[in-house]
């Protein structure tokens, strides 16, 4: 097997480092039992290496043993058409490899050479560019006797295949790697022409490297353009998606260092080691904090050899007006913890502050009116996602709000049949599913060329393969790169007759071949649902087993008949991706119920959390072009000094400083210790606790979150009482005052009451209600039962103290049995105030 050129033919079509990882070792896997995979290709023993591999739904039925020599593990199926599509791979690679096929390489003549350079002057290198697909650099060229001028080699060879009778001119995506060159090299050398090989800034590929926060290396990448056949590095073009056909391509390392360094563009880059695919990533903007480049591109584009994000690069001239300022780095993060005695709106002010950072302003008067517009914007903000709450508690647990092992049953099969036993899984906890969300987020939508996510429409879920499966990845690959989804039951009918529309025909259809099928055969279910009940327009959920999610797409063809290579998935339709990502995100995002394993089904439109939905299409920057700044999230701990925080928080107490955040300074990441998964708190999420001052004291809290937290005291502010003062009828400026200083001289200052309790009063009756229901069991709760405290804080206007005699044959002193007024005195709010009053004058007494 020609290894490095087989990986070479994946990455130059755009496939990333899993697959291209998966390939190779199944393709070794082969060769161990079968022999070179070279040699079975030149001998045309491949077709029937993947004949005998292949394995059916009725094999399996018929439980027939693994037609391999080698052991598989899981399920056979889905294992053996794995191979065979490793097979087929390298079919095409051999195929594709040839480069210029040799039934044609004597036909090259030196007419056709001379023909195709006398074109390549006709329309020139663009010309050559976006009609084949040949560009520069390139580093072999060959030079026309006539006139001595240079033309790129590979690109006349290719061409001049169309210069020879029945011949077609050959594009670029005819050649991989440096094979392809050789072989247009030979015939050229053969025709007794010169090769040059070609130098110079324009046309050498400098080294370019980018690191990231831990030091990891990354190098721009050319990637094969399927539509125009080209090969060149990308840049994304500011305001659109990441979409292939919305990319700028550029041919030379300076203008995409110059592009980077200078202009701060997004473009695709991958890792040095050759593990993880090609993305788009910003310089300075995203995880790339330091990059070192060749001294001549440096001195062309005027920046230092090596540099990194602090500061700015200057250019080699010096000229001050000539700097080329890094690219500004996000709005720092906020944590921020509001703390105070309760009733001092924290839990107003908490969805105050969330409110601000999600849209910058928040300009919602202290009114009735002003509190629900408030509440309407955060609770749509909640729905969409961007905020999140959880309530601390002393049971709260790392494994609850980072990730734990937790039971899962085993899955319910295709055909509804439940598993049996458990297993322990990794399961994202409340911080980690927000981060997620907040990390995929590329900015607000620039257009509005999106469905409606109001309900309106159909919503389907539907597997294609599954993402932890090597065996399965290559089918949910090929539906994202050819933008359709694929259904693997309905065996090799075709169903695109109108009739069959309806189930009854679906059900006689399928029955003629198998008489004995039952009415829940998933052969007939689910050909219905795919074929006639998902409608165009309708949105299909991608699942990522029962917990999560892994792509959205909107159907926009009817069904489609196209076999597939192994007799299997032969039923297609064409779909609109609007989101996809290889981190799944958890089902409760979008969906209220857990996910079925049955292939597809209708989703209920009421269990759907349509606006969390539209949130993750309409910023993802996958369908339609974005601000490319990410939008704010905010996660609201309430209670944050209930659990224990060191053991909740774990890691992240030092990953959620500003500063260690993804994109930022000093960022950092963790390997988590359930799921193994790198993971780093992204900069757009906002953290706001709460604290209630009654239950712990801030001197008490954890050292390590005091210092990465901004603390707000909450106190109460008894001048908001006063339009409640005047409805009611009652000096409550004046009352909460009065309790306020006696709680403090009595406790501390942080078991105070807040003016909440009496803010939203009408009446005397509501009042007195606050008073009775609330205040005085806070008082208990305070004071210990201690009645007498109790008293010395509201006065006789509201408790009455009675004596109790000893009872007969007892001695002893009389004890005080205290009772709560029912009703108050008329003058109780009066004599609290009186008392504070009087002391006021008399201070001696």
């Amino acid at each position: 097997m020609r290894e490095a050129e087989f990986r070479a033919w994946f990455e130059a079509n755009d496939y990333d480092g899993a697959t291209i990882g998966t390939q190779l070792a199944r393709a070794k896997r082969i060769e161990q039992s079968y022999g070179d995979l070279d040699e079975l290709y030149s001998e045309g023993k491949l077709a029937a290496l993947k004949s005998e591999l292949s394995y059916s739904t009725s094999d399996e039925r018929a439980n027939r043993p693994n037609p391999a020599k080698f052991p598989v593990n899981g399920n056979i199926r889905n294992s053996m058409a794995s191979y065979c599509s490793t097979i087929e791979y390298y079919s095409k690679f051999c195929a594709a490899a040839d480069g210029l096929p040799l039934s044609k390489e004597q036909d090259i003549t030196a007419d056709a050479i001379e023909a195709a350079m006398d074109e390549f002057d006709a329309i020139g290198l663009e010309g050559f560019k976006s009609q084949y697909g040949f560009g520069t650099p390139q580093k072999y060229w060959v030079k026309r006797s006539a006139n001595g001028k240079l033309y790129p080699a590979k690109a006349v060879v290719g061409i001049s295949h169309g210069y020879v009778p029945g011949g077609a001119p050959l594009k670029a995506s005819d050649f991989y790697g440096g094979q392809g060159e050789q072989a247009a090299n030979g015939i050229l050398r053969k025709l007794g022409y010169e090769i040059v090989e070609k130098g110079g800034s324009d046309n050498i590929e400098r080294p370019f490297l980018l690191y990231d926060t831990e030091g990891q290396e990354y190098q721009p990448t050319r990637t094969y353009n399927r539509q125009t056949g080209a090969s060149a590095f990308r840049l994304q073009r500011p305001g659109t998606s990441n979409r292939t056909e919305d990319a700028e391509e550029v041919e030379n390392t300076i203008d995409f260092a110059r592009a980077m360094l200078l202009d701060g563009r997004l473009a695709r880059v991958k890792r040095t080691d050759g593990t993880g695919p090609a993305n788009y990533i910003g310089y300075g903007k995203s995880k790339l904090t330091r990059y070192r480049l060749d001294a001549e591109l440096a001195r062309q584009i005027g920046v230092p050899p090596e540099g990194g994000i602090f500061g700015s690069i200057e250019r080699a001239s010096g000229d001050q007006e000539e700097k080329g300022a890094m690219p500004e780095l996000a709005t720092m993060p906020t944590n921020l913890i509001l703390y105070g005695p309760p009733g001092t709106g924290k839990t107003y002010n908490t969805a105050l502050e969330a409110v601000k950072l999600c849209d910058g302003i928040a300009n919602y008067p202290e009114t009735i009116d002003g509190r629900a517009a408030l509440m309407k914007r955060y609770n749509e903000l909640q729905r969409k996602g961007r905020i999140g709450f959880v309530t601390f508690h002393q049971n709260f647990s790392y494994e609850d709000f980072v990730e734990g092992l937790r039971p899962q049953q085993a899955e319910v099969d295709e055909e509804g049949k439940a598993g049996s036993g458990f297993s322990l899984v990794p399961r994202d906890g409340v911080f980690k599913q927000i981060s997620k969300v907040a990390a995929e987020n590329k900015g607000q939508a620039v257009t509005s060329d999106l469905p409606p996510m109001d309900g309106s429409r159909k919503i389907f879920k539907m597997s294609l393969g599954r993402s932890w499966s090597s065996d399965d990845d290559v089918i949910f690959e090929n539906a994202l790169s050819d933008k359709y989804v694929v259904l693997g039951w309905g065996g090799n009918v075709d169903w695109s007759d109108l009739r069959y529309d309806h189930w009854e025909e679906i059900k006689k259809r399928w029955r003629q071949d198998h008489p004995d099928a039952s009415g829940n055969d998933p052969n007939m279910s689910q050909m219905y649902t795919f074929r006639a009940n998902m409608e165009i327009g309708s949105i299909i959920i991608i699942s990522d087993g029962n917990m999560k999610f892994r792509a959205i797409a909107e159907i926009t063809g009817p069904y489609q008949y196209d076999p597939g290579p192994d007799g299997e998935y032969n039923h297609r339709r064409s779909v609109r991706w609007l989101w996809h990502s290889s981190d799944s995100l958890p089902r409760e995002r979008i969906y209220r119920k857990s996910l079925s394993q049955v292939s597809a089904y209708q989703m209920r439109s009421a269990f759907v959390e349509w606006e969390a939905l539209g949130q993750i299409i309409s910023s993802s920057g996958d369908a339609v072009a974005t601000s490319g700044e990410p939008e704010p999230y905010v996660l609201i701990i309430d209670e944050i000094n209930r659990a224990n925080v060191s053991k909740v928080f774990g890691e992240l107490i030092t990953l959620i400083e500003p500063d260690k955040r993804a994109g930022m300074a000093n960022a950092l990441s963790v390997k988590l210790p359930y799921s193994g998964e790198a993971f780093s708190v992204p900069a757009n999420l906002n953290i706001i606790g709460t604290m209630n001052t009654a239950d712990r004291s801030i001197a008490q809290l954890d050292t390590a979150l005091r210092r990465r937290f901004n603390f707000r005291e909450m106190a109460p502010d008894p001048a908001l009482l006063t339009d409640a003062s005047k409805r009611t009828g009652i000096d409550l400026v004046r009352v909460l005052t009065t309790i306020n200083q006696r709680i403090e001289y009595l406790i501390d200052r942080e078991h105070r009451i807040g003016h909440a309790f009496f803010i939203n009063c009408e009446t005397a009756e509501q009042v007195h209600a606050a008073m009775r229901d609330k205040v005085i069991p806070l008082l208990q709760e305070y004071f210990f039962e201690d009645w007498s405290r109790i008293h010395a804080v509201l006065g006789d206007g509201f408790i009455r103290e009675d004596m109790l005699d000893p009872p007969p044959g007892i001695e002893g002193d009389r004890l005080s049995s205290w009772s709560v007024l029912a009703p108050f005195r008329a003058d109780a709010f009066d004599r609290l105030a009186g008392q504070v009053m009087k002391l006021e004058e008399d201070p001696g007494e």
